[in-house]
């Protein structure tokens, strides 16, 4: 028998996919042109200290995305396998954990590690305009492969003990971003306390975030010595817990797939999971009679109570964060850097949170074939909209009203205590203006986005990716794109440079005129195509070249794919 057979058979139906190729083509061109907006963003100076700023800031948006590699590539792959109960199946052979495991591992993150391969001869840019040295790349360059693996382990180990996507998904968000942080916290909090340099240490070994910093500290440069016994250490530990993660895959997995028997121990814990997530039977019968007067489909949205707290619990969490930050740092804290990058973070977590959960019911629907039975009942596609909507309504109106309030207090303090002259007043109140602006019409369009995205999409895990970019991304790189262009020319033409209100009038009125149009674009899809579009095991897509050399889609019905 073929050693690892199913990673053979993966490798070969990655290497004829055009998406395998144009992937890394994407992802390339990307991190050039996050380099020259880097580039041009900062001050003109030195060639040498050009070259560490560039370094820096691209390596630390690639350790971003390795860290996240696991919630987007692998916390799902087994997952959703024992909820289609084809797990089984791969276990009636003769595999083994393993051989499912790695070729799980390899079907899912190939691409992804291609494109972190595209990155690398970017962050070789910096080396040549001097400022880093080879060691600093080679240092980095292992710490960002060591993450990606870590990250992926991870999510591969979350997905083989849970059956729920978003479950799997949180956890090993949990494990790769919120303990990290959670670390580093305790790290300065230690330092802050008590000055305890064992458990300091420990810290510090066993975070990626810290191991990652630590590439940049200089330090000698010549042969092995280049790699210091804390640096070793740390990214020795990391890679070993990644391996821990995937020899408990291998061992779970082969069991994890079996359907148990009910306990009465089970079925109490069952019992309290449910009181604490859907409430009691009185006030489950009351609430469910309240929303089914309204839309019943408004009640399928939102039986369980204990979403709208995760929201609270979030904004909680970042509260504690700031006041934390503001203790530590003092007045440094309301200077308008820190200012403008909490609303920035604030904004984008609830963004990001409003498309997840706005396409995660209709997804999960139409996958396990509910959402054909709900549009055989007497429900017209208008009223499932509206109780759509009027469930996302009942989880981020008020907590979207509490942000938008607190953007506005914080700007108000930050005017009073943050040392700002009487020219710099102008732009923070028209920034932050925009910015609370752009969340509501930016949440509004994510939600009908990601709507039409999870009725047409293959897989739901890529729902909230696709529907992030529509909206929020694209039209960023684009106005970032055309502000720095003019500013180029300014500074090499005859006028000066463009002033605050070229950016300020830029991104507010093309970030407005890009949410509005995929608000209309998509409402209207919903509108129209929503019960053609459902009723389709998935929408055959075309490639880009393929739609620009005027390729058509298939017929849904005409494809074998299911």
């Amino acid at each position: 028998m073929t050693f690892l057979p199913i990673v053979e058979r993966e490798l070969r139906v990655l290497s004829r996919r055009p998406s395998t190729y144009w992937s890394r083509c994407g992802t390339l061109a990307s991190a050039i042109l996050a380099a020259c907006f880097i580039y041009f963003s900062m001050s003109w100076g030195p060639q040498s200290l050009l070259g560490q700023e560039l370094f820096y800031s691209i390596s630390g948006l690639t350790f971003f995305f390795c860290l996240m590699a696991g919630i987007r590539n692998t916390s799902d792959c087994l997952s959703s396998e024992k909820r289609e109960g084809t797990l089984g199946l791969l276990f009636l052979t003769d595999l083994k954990g393993y051989d499912v495991v790695f070729g799980k591992l390899v079907a899912t993150s190939t691409r992804a590690f291609y494109d972190l391969l595209a990155i690398v001869p970017v962050l070789a840019i910096p080396f040549l305009m001097g400022g880093i040295t080879r060691a600093d790349l080679l240092r980095v360059t292992i710490v960002l492969c060591n993450t990606f693996f870590f990250s992926l382990s991870a999510g591969m180990f979350m997905s083989s003990i849970s059956i729920s996507s978003r479950k799997a998904m949180g956890a090993t968000f949990m494990i790769v971003g919120v303990l990290p942080v959670g670390a580093l916290i305790a790290r300065y909090s230690i330092d802050w306390i008590q000055n305890d340099l064992m458990v300091r240490r420990l810290l510090d070994l066993c975070n990626p975030i810290t191991c990652m910093t630590s590439t940049f500290m200089p330090g000698p440069t010549s042969g092995i010595v280049m790699f210091s016994q804390d640096f070793l250490t740390s990214v020795l530990i990391i890679h070993s817990a990644a391996w821990i993660f995937l020899v408990l895959c291998c061992l779970i997995l082969p069991r994890a797939w079996q359907d148990k028997p009910g306990t009465s121990a089970s079925r109490k814990r069952r019992g309290v999971t449910d009181f604490f997530v859907m409430g009691g039977n009185v006030g489950r019968v009351r609430s469910r009679r309240k929303m089914l007067d309204v839309n019943a489909f408004y009640w399928l949205a939102s039986r369980e109570r204990m979403r709208p707290l995760s929201i609270w619990l979030m904004l909680a969490v970042l509260a504690g964060f700031w006041c934390w930050g503001y203790v530590q740092n003092g007045h440094f804290w309301l200077e308008e850097g820190i200012f403008f990058m909490t609303i920035m973070t604030l904004n984008t977590i609830l963004k990001f949170w409003i498309c997840s959960e706005s396409g995660r019911r209709l997804a999960e629907d139409r996958k396990i074939g509910s959402l054909e039975l709900i549009l055989s009942t007497p429900l017209s596609v208008s009223e499932i909209i509206r109780g759509q909507l009027l469930s996302l309504r009942r989880f981020f109106l008020w907590p979207l009203i509490t942000v938008l309030l607190l953007e506005g207090m914080y700007m108000l303090v930050t005017l009073q205590q943050g040392g700002n002259s009487k020219e710099d007043i102008h732009p923070v109140l028209a920034f932050t203006a925009s910015m609370m602006l752009m969340l509501v019409v930016d949440s509004i369009a994510l939600i009908f986005t990601s709507m039409w995205i999870s009725v047409t999409a293959k897989n739901p895990s890529q729902v909230t990716g696709a529907a992030y970019r529509n909206v929020v991304i694209f039209p960023s790189l684009f106005i970032l794109m055309f502000y720095y262009i003019i500013a180029w020319e300014s500074r090499f033409g005859s006028r000066g440079s463009p002033s605050w209100e070229w950016f300020w009038a830029s991104y507010t009125i093309g970030g407005f005129v890009a949410s509005v149009g995929n608000l209309i674009i998509f409402r209207g899809r919903l509108n129209k195509r929503f019960r053609e579009v459902a009723t389709q095991r998935f929408t055959p897509k075309v490639s880009l070249m393929g739609r620009l050399f005027g390729k058509q889609p298939e017929p849904a019905g005409d494809s074998n794919q299911g």
